[in-house]
């Protein structure tokens, strides 16, 4: 388990996996499982802001989902500190898990196809102020909206009349209705302008400070993730690689993964375009069939035969007990890092 302190966890799995059956023929038989998320533990602290980057189709979404119970999990356990002891979240029955609705939301990454087109924007941000027979809607609705910098003369209006912007910022007033302490951000600005996107986190910045909100913020902008993000977890096929200090995962990566993605970050300096390339050859192996031993040895240049015969612990590195990375040569490698660049939406001063 990455190390995180008993007194400041607010969230932690254990062997968590989400397996999909694979079925085929008239019958529907089941002939093989797609492994989304598979074996991930993970210790989030209160108030924190965890990144989670990683390529498409390596199960960050699901994992996201998974923890909140939007997707079913195949095993493991999600537990989550309540009254000051920790409960497990997947073996809570259905009415348990719907008061814990209300310390554990998502913003999603369409807040279009999220938001419901046929009711205005007050009963959208409302809605789950009226599941959870909450009283004072109207006054709620209207302060949720002024907290996210919308005015109340939107509430009659529907979702088609806004820009993406304003309809994420839409998205986070309801995520937010109920008050709660956990918050998964699932790639909220993804699907914005880069100018877009530097005002919805200082906007989500600022609540954070405000309302004591803990994130986890699943992207693959390495640089917003870097510049918001207190520490960052890589995941590979429906692992973790890495997980640790994101000062200290950007400035040394200790796995080759994070390696390659780093190397990736578009560099505006002669100086960084300079440096060595990381390619990654091939395409991400299928969470169907990954390969045997490390996922990654099939695209790793210092793969070794061990490699390919044995899968890696996550384990402490480095000796001060918060850098945990899945490699058999974390301490042999000499990985560089980078410095992003700090431009559009990842510019320090535009996220104060």
């Amino acid at each position: 388990m990455p190390e995180s302190t008993a007194a400041s966890t607010l969230l932690e799995t254990q062997d968590l996996r989400t397996w999909f059956p694979v079925k085929r023929g008239f019958l529907q038989r089941v002939v093989g499982q797609i492994k989304a998320v598979d074996g991930v533990d993970l210790a989030i602290r209160r108030g924190e802001t965890l990144g989670l980057v990683g390529e498409s189709g390596c199960g960050k979404s699901t994992l996201g989902r998974t923890l909140i119970r939007l997707e079913r999990a195949t095993g493991g356990s999600v537990r989550y500190r309540t009254d000051g002891s920790m409960i497990d979240l997947l073996a809570l029955p259905r009415q348990r898990m719907f008061a814990m609705r209300r310390r554990v939301q998502i913003i999603f990454q369409d807040p279009f196809s999220s938001l419901n087109p046929r009711l205005p924007v007050g009963e959208v941000v409302g809605e789950y102020l009226l599941i959870h027979k909450l009283p004072n809607r109207q006054q709620r609705i209207e302060a949720l909206l002024r907290s996210v910098g919308l005015s109340s003369d939107y509430l009659y209006r529907y979702p088609h009349e806004f820009s993406g912007g304003q309809r994420q910022r839409i998205g986070i007033a309801r995520a937010l209705s109920l008050e709660p302490e956990f918050v998964v951000c699932d790639e909220p600005v993804s699907a914005l302008d880069v100018s877009v996107q530097a005002q919805i986190i200082r906007l989500l910045r600022n609540l954070q400070r405000e309302m004591g909100l803990t994130f986890l913020f699943i992207s693959h902008d390495l640089t917003v993730v870097h510049h918001l993000s207190d520490r960052v977890a890589v995941m590979y096929v429906g692992k973790l690689v890495e997980y640790g200090p994101a000062d200290s995962l950007y400035r040394r990566p200790r796995h080759p993964y994070s390696e390659a993605l780093l190397a990736a970050i578009p560099r505006y300096r002669p100086a960084a375009a300079a440096q060595e390339r990381v390619l990654l050859e091939g395409d991400v192996p299928s969470p169907a069939n990954p390969a045997p031993g490390c996922r990654f040895h099939p695209r790793c240049r210092y793969a070794e035969s061990i490699c390919r015969r044995e899968d890696p612990p996550l384990v402490p590195t480095g000796g001060d007990g918060t850098h945990y990375v899945a490699c058999h040569f974390a301490e042999q490698l000499r990985l560089d890092g980078v410095t992003p660049p700090q431009t559009g939406a990842a510019t320090k001063e535009t996220m104060k």
